[in-house]
């Protein structure tokens, strides 16, 4: 055995023992020679190795001791709207005192929506962990993770199958996304739940009781400041139309079809809130229904630190068709920016993080206080604190003919605009319906302009060991 491997061995049987902390001092050089070997000119070699890969810091004229010793800054970018700071903060901390990575968390928590498009403020001189779902929110300056050995280890354990080239992110939750009713307000209007289905065969007599009782039939967030709000109807689309790439990409008629005219229909009859929240949307308790609610609902509503999510006996019914359940899903990603002047135990520490991120343990508490779901696929939809009693499990597959489809690629961002802008001309200024299917099917082929994270992906995904 080679001397510095037989001192890298030494240091770590040291660590493991717990006789050695990040920042301990190390032996001299001298010891080192008596203890593993080899002369003094080849224990320093070793030594300077070492510290380029991060296992020792030599300060010149001090000593040689454990890395890790000096704290590292390391901002944490994530959206406010899936976990509160403090809960957040409270949440990791416990994690990261098991650990002696020692690092100091700045929390940075924005309240990015899925339709706003600005990025996010980043730091070029600090290390950064930013988790989204919005790829023209990513660091621009993200880092390849190729660079750590074990990256392709971490990949293997992760139950969310891409295709893509891209290795500057990486899946680390995701919300799949189905209809819900309030049992309450179907009770009040005398409309039964057994007559709800993916054909949308009841919708007139619905929106006709609702109507009658004073009630708002369906609602959908469809602010001002944004143009890809067309999403929000993904779910009855996919429903009514049997999700096929060719199909939904070719020439062939989309929407100037017989389902395509219900589903305008259902547009028409949605009530669209500008700003959230809003005391008359689904959310509020004032709504029938939601055509495209997340599973973050199990966790969020009637909670104290949710005050505007306050829906009475909710009911989840998942999207069907032909028998077949339909699961959107609405995937967050994480990336890393890695500065060019941390050294090789800085990287390492924030390596380590992150995959105490994606670690079974930190998913499974973090997904059942959010309502998501882990990538991870040795966690099972009982494990969640938010189904415990199998209430959510129509977020789930039931079969392995399921279809899992990211809300995202279904349509790229071009496509998703003009959709929106064709269904605001149609609902708010009075074009013709029946133009609108037409100039609808004319947009649906929008040459693709993905952002890079959606390059080679298609809108059909997969998950694994369920």
């Amino acid at each position: 055995m080679r001397t510095i491997d037989r001192i890298r061995s030494y240091i770590v049987t040291q660590q493991n023992a717990g006789l050695l902390k990040p920042g301990s001092r190390l032996k001299s050089c001298q010891d080192l020679m008596r203890e593993c070997g080899g002369s003094y000119a080849t224990v320093r070699t070793a030594m300077s190795k070492l510290q380029q890969e991060g296992l020792v810091d030599i300060r010149n004229g001090v000593g040689t001791f454990l890395a890790g010793g000096s704290p590292l800054a390391v901002r944490l970018n994530l959206n406010s709207a899936i976990l509160p700071a403090t809960k957040l903060q409270k949440l990791l901390d416990k994690f990261l005192a098991q650990t002696e990575l020692n690092l100091e968390i700045e929390y940075h928590l924005h309240k990015q929506q899925a339709s706003e498009t600005g990025r996010l403020d980043f730091s070029m001189d600090t290390p950064e962990i930013t988790i989204t779902s919005y790829a023209n929110s990513l660091h621009s300056h993200a880092s390849l993770l190729t660079r750590f050995p074990d990256y392709p280890e971490l990949l293997h354990n992760l139950r969310l199958i891409e295709p893509t080239d891209n290795h500057t992110v990486i899946p680390f939750c995701y919300f799949p996304y189905q209809m819900a009713f309030s049992r309450a307000l179907l009770q009040r209007i005398g409309f039964p739940l057994e007559r709800i289905n993916c054909s949308f065969d009841w919708w007139e007599d619905y929106v006709t009781c609702c109507r009658r009782a004073g009630i708002v039939p369906v609602s959908a967030h469809w602010p001002t400041n944004s143009t890809i709000h067309f999403s929000n109807f993904l779910g009855p689309l996919l429903a009514l139309i049997e999700y096929d790439k060719q199909n939904y990409c070719n020439r062939n008629p989309l929407f100037a079809t017989q389902e395509g005219r219900r589903f305008l229909q259902i547009i028409k009859d949605t009530y669209l809130y500008r700003t959230a929240p809003d005391q008359q949307s689904f959310y509020g308790g004032k709504t029938g229904m939601a055509f495209m609610i997340g599973s973050w609902i199990m966790a969020q509503n009637h909670i104290p630190d949710w005050p505007d999510c306050q829906v009475d006996d909710l009911v989840i019914v998942p999207l069907m068709h032909c028998e077949r359940r339909i699961l959107p899903i609405h995937v967050n990603y994480l990336s890393v920016h890695l500065p060019d002047h941390l050294n090789a135990d800085e990287n390492k520490r924030i390596w380590a993080l992150i995959k105490l991120l994606l670690s079974h343990d930190f998913q499974q508490d973090f997904c059942s206080q959010t309502g998501s779901c882990s990538v991870r696929g040795d966690i099972g939809a009982s494990e969640y604190t938010w189904n415990a009693d199998e209430r959510g499990n129509e977020f789930f597959p039931a079969s392995p003919d399921d279809l899992v489809v990211h809300t995202g690629r279904v349509f790229n961002e071009s496509v998703l605009t003009a959709l929106t802008l064709l269904a605001e001309d149609y609902l708010f200024y009075g074009a013709d319906a029946e133009v609108t299917l037409q100039r609808m099917d004319e947009k649906k082929n929008l040459e693709n302009t993905v952002p890079q994270i959606y390059h080679g992906m298609d809108a059909e995904v997969t998950l694994k060991n369920i």
